[in-house]
């Protein structure tokens, strides 16, 4: 079922329209489901995560194809590209014998793909609106109704334009033609008895649908009032600043109206965030990823130049998007440590005994930490210095699925709740008392130590090994091993030294290719008078780097 009327926490994807360039949309939305995936090996779906997914012209098509067929990223971007290298071939010239514009491509590849996606999903023939809302995401796409001039919406919901029998009985792929119809690309679609014509509604000034996402999201969940502060996530993702390119065949009215179109999209984010900074940007919920530089050459229908969108793409993931990222990562994992806890700490604190299932998501997500080198250091033969980034990261995702009674800290019953196995269960009852003072064997662990009780269950199950009670000055250490600190030469690269001699996160660095100091004197692993020689300055930076996360108060 889709989200009821009363819930909170919403999340919403809002998808710019852009032709083959919606293609970086997809890029962008798969590195965002691999930050909400808890289960790596089984990545979310969309559908599964977002209360409600609209989109314009392409961003339409995907919203219809992630939201309504409820299809993977993978899926999609698959059924995508097969779409556009097929649809996007020259078909006549975008002007007829009488000098009216008319769609350049072919409107027939266009519905046989789009057809064809829709009856592998097993939902050939079916309306877009879903009786009883049940779907497990709302979705709604925009398109322009010729004849009044004005932008619509086809809902998959009730709602205050989907009430006409018109927009209750179109189909699916009815509805993803009306919002592809791209005038001189595609001819419009006839729709109903009337035979009512639609277009893509970017010639409407709404091919950023955001402002329609917070109409539509008020109807649903508010009706028509305040909606803020019922969201948790609402992401907004473009499909590349870009430049006219070869988008008119000569024909100079259409360019300008390519033009404008591209304007109004940037335009509207703008306003967008400034109408909404103290209640969605500065509250970090709203999130705009959008690729500024490297697809101004890449006109709408240019499929032949995937490679020079995923380059661009990939490229603004790994420099320009790093804050939005790392800041997207925190709205889920505190929206995960908001949601969690309520229906397990109802049980847990009134005495009853909480459901396990052997095979919960959380089982899983720890059965994917093996000895691979990408989870188990085994260059190092001091125990924790086997400690790596990614593993660290798992261990961060089962901490914030804890429910807790405490805030900041978990007992050894909520921290069984989600390692339920028994060989877990047991080696955490033997564990659990060596990270604590002697005459408090049973006390909550707050994040750091939890996180590294984690990481010795891990090494338990993979290597054998058998930890003995850590000294004081061990223990000082691991209730900063959740910390992290910013690298002192300003790389954006962040430390952390749970493993003794350090750990690099460069998922946030200012400049992918930015050399520091301090990881090279790492990766050299040079010590003594080597080190004095050659990596004197990257020595000063780790030592000041550990200085700084020695300092940092623990949770």
């Amino acid at each position: 079922m889709a989200t009821p009327s009363s819930s909170s926490n919403l999340k919403l994807l809002s998808l710019d329209g852009g032709g083959v360039r919606g293609l970086s949309s997809l890029i962008i939305l798969k590195r965002l489901m691999d930050i909400v995936s808890p289960d790596p090996q089984n990545p979310v779906k969309p559908c599964a995560w977002f209360d409600m997914i609209g989109g314009t012209s392409t961003g339409g098509l995907i919203a219809i194809m992630l939201g309504r067929l409820q299809m993977s990223i993978d899926e999609c971007i698959e059924a995508y590209l097969s779409t556009m290298d097929d649809v996007f071939r020259r078909n006549h010239l975008g002007v007829s014998v009488s000098g009216k514009v008319r769609g350049r491509f072919s409107t027939k590849a266009l519905t046989r793909h789009i057809e064809s996606i829709i009856e592998k999903q097993n939902c050939k023939g079916q309306t877009l609106y879903v009786p009883n809302d049940d779907l497990p995401c709302k979705v709604f796409v925009c398109a322009g109704a010729i004849e009044v001039s004005s932008a619509t919406t086809f809902t998959s919901y009730p709602s205050r334009d989907g009430q006409s029998s018109l927009l209750l009985n179109t189909k699916i792929w009815e509805a993803a033609r009306a919002t592809t119809a791209a005038r001189s690309f595609f001819d419009p679609i006839e729709i109903g008895p009337m035979k009512q014509k639609f277009e893509d509604a970017a010639l409407y000034l709404v091919n950023n649908p955001i402002n329609e996402m917070m109409n539509e999201a008020r109807q649903a969940w508010a009706r028509g009032g305040d909606i803020n502060h019922r969201i948790q996530c609402l992401v907004s993702i473009g499909t590349g600043h870009p430049g006219v390119g070869p988008a008119g065949d000569g024909l100079l009215a259409v360019m300008t109206t390519l033009k404008n179109i591209a304007t109004e999209t940037e335009r509207t984010a703008n306003q967008f965030m400034a109408n909404w900074r103290d209640q969605l940007v500065d509250t970090k919920k709203y999130f705009r990823f959008n690729v500024p530089h490297g697809l101004e050459n890449v006109g709408l229908e240019n499929s032949g130049k995937q490679n020079i969108i995923t380059a661009s793409t990939e490229l603004y993931l790994r420099v320009n998007a790093v804050d939005s990222l790392r800041q997207f990562e925190a709205n889920v994992l505190r929206g995960a440590s908001v949601a969690a806890p309520d229906l397990h700490n109802a049980n847990l604190l009134m005495g009853a005994t909480p459901v396990i299932l052997e095979d919960q998501p959380s089982n899983r997500l720890f059965d994917s930490l093996d000895d691979r080198k990408e989870y188990i250091n085994r260059k190092e033969t001091e125990q924790w210095r086997k400690l790596t980034v990614p593993a660290w990261r798992i261990y961060e995702r089962l901490w914030y699925q804890m429910p807790k009674g405490q805030p900041g800290r978990v007992t050894l019953a909520e921290f069984a709740t989600v390692l339920t196995k028994n060989e877990l269960v047991t080696e955490t009852h033997k564990f659990w008392p060596m990270l604590l003072p002697l005459d408090r064997p049973a006390d909550p662990l707050p994040k750091g130590l939890a996180m590294a009780l984690l990481f010795m269950l891990h090494l338990r199950r993979w290597i054998g090994w058998r930890p003995a009670r850590p000294s004081a000055q061990a223990l000082f250490i691991l209730r900063r091993f959740a910390e992290w600190v910013d690298c002192s030469c300003g790389c954006k690269r962040r430390w952390n030294f749970a493993n003794d001699i350090g750990l690099v996160d460069e998922r946030h660095m200012l400049e992918a290719a930015r050399k520091c100091p301090a990881k090279t004197f790492l990766d050299t692993q040079a010590y003594g008078m080597k080190a004095e020689l050659f990596h004197r300055q990257g020595m000063d930076i780790n030592v000041d780097n550990r200085k700084a996360w020695k300092a940092r108060r623990w949770e």
